[in-house]
């Protein structure tokens, strides 16, 4: 029986009285609209390989209050609590201030040392993380500590289990950091607890020293985030809090980020909103006082209108999102984003029942977007307007994101591509099933946060049950395979909610707001993980039949081209576990590299970052489908050529660029 081989890049085809084969990300483009688990935590490129994507890193937290009365024994132990064992004040070793404290042990497992941070309203839900500083003293050293947290007040006792993260260290003589957290789980709670555990081990006498605890409320959350550009200086990032509150670094790239506090008493709840104009950073939150900020002073407008919604447009500043007026949009006077006249307003759609969510601009016209429908207005003079498209409206402001010379949003119906004259076009067909009120909490879909980076565009949506955003659909412009037809999309599940793209110097970062807690992170950084946690990347074609349903195929092995180490799953017959699972190490430590010792044989080195492997299958099936995934924490390589010059790129722990599947057609089987 002879084998035909048909030259495709991506998993490619061997088979007997068979020529076939996939492009891995068309395969993941052209999936049926029902079959979306095919893409998660990758990213893709022109060659039509998936790689895993980087990690994040935490740029440290936001708007950190202390809720422990006595963190530092300053003064004495007040605030502190002992079961088992004694606690005294130090005034040497400490790690800062003037003292520190220290607990000795009075043997077995129960000693315990704890102090307590205040909380009020309502309580369950709401994330809590304790941390110290701790080192060991002579037999304590090589013992290990412990901290956990628990809740009290409230009707109920205290409770020590529940949703929290112990965390454990060996003692050294040198001072570690210990972090530990809590989800409070009732609602009357008054009282948050830290506790430092000498754990089993620990015998009469034996001693640790701890300094500077704390206790921080991570709920806090960042509402919107900005990019404030100055020439001649370096930007600043603007945050938007959920403790109304408005803050600006002058360093996104330092770890941790210093923040420093602009003004409080704006909206605990409303998104602000951000424009640049005549060098000044103008903002509005529908609530506060329409507001400017030039780098070192904040200065309010109390005669302008109260919007949200802000966009500059034919040198004028319009202002939307207004609280009591739906309809209506606002002029300032042009080259002047501080003077508004009485009568420059103009209200579209008025008393449809609909209300402003977006504003935005093509440069020809300025986007008036309701949920249902938007309007758009194309003399600001005259504020001459018209509807510009009937039936698509758009979700969230923020949804809006440029990417070459074309605008997307997100609306009820899915991804759009604004088109101007004409209404907009919905490119996400192939992942339209997500968009029910059984996947996407849609009464969420406002907080929406959309970005732009490298060759891919993305927004954050929240799952059903979530308030905030649970995961990023991003969509591929550049990889569109055939005029007139649409880019892949894949699926990141990324920490992350709201979005800020800084380029500074030699340096282009996009950075987001966590949503579980409020720490600042460096999206697709150097780290295999996020913010510490180990995330997984998938990637898997839809079912083959190769061109013969009926006909039952061998598969005799595999051959991988890519990178990195992950496995590969071989799915049959459209069942969802896997049939045969396969570990690929792809590593360069994998290859057989010539040494000084080898007479014959092998290759000469220096390894390549791209390998081939060869996987002995031995399978029968009708369909075949291909998984990748991993769990890995490490980054890798990736060799980039520019000419002559070779560049070695810090990129995902693997990727897989090809597949060559060897193997036979067969009969049809009973």
């Amino acid at each position: 029986m002879s084998s035909q081989l048909q030259e495709l890049k991506g998993i490619q085809f061997l088979l007997g009285s068979f020529a076939g084969g996939v492009n891995v990300r068309d395969a993941i483009n052209s999936l049926a609209p029902d079959e979306l688990r095919r893409g998660e935590n990758l990213v893709l490129d022109e060659r039509g390989s998936g790689a895993k994507r980087l990690g994040c890193t935490s740029q440290g937290v936001f708007d950190p209050v202390n809720m422990l009365p006595n963190p530092g024994f300053e003064v004495n132990t007040t605030g502190w609590g002992v079961n088992s064992g004694t606690l005294t004040r130090v005034t040497s070793g400490q790690r800062t201030g003037a003292g520190a404290g220290q607990g000795v042990a009075a043997g077995g497992t129960g000693n315990y040392y704890y102090s307590d941070g205040t909380i009020s309203g309502a309580t369950a839900g709401r994330r809590f993380t304790a941390s110290f500083w701790i080192k060991g003293t002579g037999a304590a050293i090589g013992k290990t500590a412990t901290a956990f947290m628990s809740e009290a007040g409230g009707a109920q006792g205290e409770d020590t289990t529940g949703t929290h993260a112990d965390q454990s260290i060996v003692l050294t003589g040198s001072y570690q950091k210990l972090t530990c957290s809590r989800t409070i789980t009732q609602n009357d709670r008054t009282i948050v607890r830290v506790y430092v555990q000498q754990q089993v081990g620990a015998v009469n006498g034996d001693t640790i020293t701890f300094d500077d605890a704390e206790i921080v409320d991570t709920g806090t959350r960042i509402l919107s985030a900005y990019t404030f550009y100055r020439v001649g200086t370096t930007p600043q990032v603007l945050i938007h809090t959920s403790t109304g509150k408005l803050f600006y670094t002058n360093d996104p790239a330092a770890n941790p980020i210093t923040w420093v506090q602009i003004t409080t008493g704006l909206s605990t709840t409303v998104p602000m909103g951000f424009e640049t104009f005549n060098a000044k950073c103008y903002m509005g939150d529908g609530v506060s006082n329409y507001a400017s900020w030039d780098g070192t002073t904040y200065t309010t407008f109390a005669s302008a209108p109260k919007g949200r919604l802000l966009r500059v447009w034919k040198d004028t500043m319009w202002v939307s999102g207004i609280p009591g007026f739906p309809d209506r949009t606002y002029s300032s006077n042009p080259g002047d984003a501080e003077t508004f006249g009485v009568s420059a307003w103009i209200d579209m759609g008025k008393g449809d029942g609909d209300s402003s969510v977006a504003l935005a601009t093509d440069g020809f016209f300025l986007i008036f977007s309701k949920r249902e429908k938007i309007y758009v207005v194309y003399d600001p003079v005259t504020f001459a307007n018209r509807i510009a498209d009937p039936e698509k409206g758009s979700e969230s402001h923020f949804s809006w994101v440029h990417f070459d010379a074309q605008l997307y949003f997100i609306s009820r119906r899915g991804v759009c591509q604004w088109r101007g004259d004409a209404p907009a076009i919905p490119i996400s067909l192939k992942v339209d099933p997500i968009f029910q009120p059984s996947i996407l909490n849609l009464n969420a879909l406002s907080n929406v946060y959309g970005y732009a980076y490298e060759n891919r565009i993305g927004w954050a949506l929240p799952e059903v049950g979530q308030v905030l955003p649970t995961f990023q659909l991003e969509y591929y412009p550049r990889l569109i395979p055939k005029a007139g037809q649409f880019g892949p999309f894949m699926f990141q599940r990324m920490p992350a909610s709201v979005f800020v793209k800084v380029r500074s110097a030699s340096s282009e970062r996009l950075y987001a707001a966590h949503n579980n807690s409020n720490e600042f992170l460096w999206l697709f950084s150097t780290s295999g993980t996020d913010a510490g946690v180990t995330f997984q990347s998938l990637m898997e074609t839809g079912m083959i039949d190769l061109g013969a349903r009926d006909r039952t195929k061998y598969i005799r092995r595999i051959r991988i081209l890519g990178r990195g180490k992950f496995q590969l799953q071989v799915l049959r017959n459209f069942e969802t576990g896997s049939y045969r699972t396969f570990n690929v190490d792809l590593t360069a430590g994998s290859a057989d590299v010539w040494g000084g010792g080898d007479t014959w044989g092998g290759t000469w080195g220096p390894a390549s970052i791209i390998l081939e492997k060869l996987v002995n299958t031995d399978l029968y099936g009708r369909y075949f489908a291909f998984r990748f995934l991993d769990a890995e924490v490490g980054v890798g390589s990736q060799p980039l050529s520019v000419g002559s010059k070779d560049y070695v790129l810090t990129a995902g722990e693997w990727a897989a660029y090809g597949a060559l599947v060897d193997g036979e057609v067969l009969g049809v089987r009973s």
